[in-house]
């Protein structure tokens, strides 16, 4: 059954902030800018040999739409999105592997008894992250973020405003300073020779395709997770509505999916921010660090012509070539059931949002205590009678 007894949610309260985020500097565009020029150094650095993805990809897609392959492959304008059902089956994924989405009387109980689990066990240590102000974790959760992107490429830049050596050290990276000399080479070659770096090799047409196909990848593993079976097989639609209609029957629930869901980002956000500068990151010598390493970043002379910078904005919105080849094979296979699919009008869930919000919350616990929440419990103390 699955609940909170288990997982120690007061370990969660000593992670939140010890110190007002809005004290966090601005980060400065160096930041960005410096993790896009090592990434396009290890581009160049790597040759014809490792063809760039969107080049991989423009050699390996035809020249059409979704939509239009959609038509020209399947014999029909089926939707992008699979269709209501499939689109349902999607978003009820992530739940389906925590809760029994099949059977609807254990569906029930075991619902009921997380929601009950969760308000006595997890809400008061949920709290301090609901309080934070959404506005005040976005600069250090961007810092961050590109923090870890430059660790990555061989720079820390807190190694290299000398305020904490510790992670460079850790992973064994070098001198940063001769890391960022060798930037500075890279981006003067760059300015010399502007043609040598070649634009976005997509036309919009592919990357539509590409995105397109992508978003199918997922309907090749996740029936399996739920317990349906593949969408090839006949008794797929038939198992997919019967769960459809379990969890239409599930009663509302007094919680709020909003919040629970606006806790998850902001422990995600905090669990990255750790990740990045430790794990006294969100106190006031923390802080302290981050806000010395922003200011001595932007000191930095960083060159980036705008092309570069446009992109890496566009090589970082790429999916996959091997999940746009998954998806691609996944939709012509299930092309019977998106036709299915899209003449269902399925009932309202008014139960989605919440356990879309119970599943994202398990799945960021998950990470930050080293166990799932809502994993099965032997002994809970919140069984619900049927």
């Amino acid at each position: 059954m699955p609940c909170f007894c288990a997982t120690n949610m007061m370990r969660l309260p000593a992670m939140a902030p010890k110190v007002s985020l809005s004290a966090v500097a601005p980060v400065p565009p160096q930041l960005a800018m410096l993790a896009d020029l090592l990434g396009l150094e290890s581009m160049a650095v790597s040759g014809p040999v490792a063809m760039r993805a969107d080049m991989k990809m423009n050699a390996a897609l035809p020249d059409m739409t979704g939509a239009a392959w959609m038509n020209a492959t399947l014999g029909a304008p089926l939707p992008l999105s699979g269709g209501p059902v499939l689109s349902l089956v999607m978003r009820l994924a992530a739940a389906g592997m925590i809760f029994p989405l099949l059977d609807p009387k254990k569906l029930v109980l075991q619902i009921k008894q997380a929601v009950a689990s969760l308000m006595a066990q997890a809400m008061q240590a949920l709290a301090p992250f609901q309080a934070i102000p959404p506005m005040q974790l976005q600069n250090m959760t961007l810092a961050a973020r590109l923090t870890l992107k430059l660790r990555a490429q061989g720079l820390c830049p807190m190694a290299l405003a000398k305020v904490d050596p510790s992670f460079s050290a850790a992973m064994a990276l070098g001198d940063p300073g001769v890391r960022l000399q060798q930037a500075a080479r890279f981006s003067a070659s760059l300015k010399a020779q502007p043609l040598a770096m070649q634009p976005f090799a997509l036309p919009p047409a592919k990357l539509n395709l590409a995105m397109s196909m992508a978003a199918f990848a997922p309907l090749a593993t996740a029936p399996a997770a739920m317990g349906l079976p593949p969408v090839t097989e006949p008794d797929f639609m038939k198992m997919a509505v019967n769960m459809i209609k379990a969890v239409a029957a599930l009663p509302m629930m007094a919680l709020d999916a909003l919040g629970l869901l606006d806790a998850a980002a902001k422990l995600d956000s905090i669990g990255v921010i750790q990740e990045a500068f430790g794990m006294d990151a969100l106190t006031p010598a923390g802080v302290a660090r981050v806000n010395a390493m922003l200011a001595y970043v932007a000191s930095l002379r960083v060159a980036l012509p705008n092309p570069a910078t446009l992109l890496m904005s566009q090589l970082g919105d790429l999916p996959d070539l091997e999940n746009v080849r998954l998806g691609a094979a996944t939709a012509k296979a299930a092309a019977p059931v998106m036709s299915a699919s899209m003449s269902m009008k399925p009932p309202n869930l008014a139960a989605l949002p919440l356990l879309e919000a119970m599943a994202a919350l398990n799945a960021v616990l998950s990470q930050l205590l080293g166990q799932s929440p809502l994993g099965a419990c032997g002994s809970c103390q919140f069984k619900i009678s049927a």
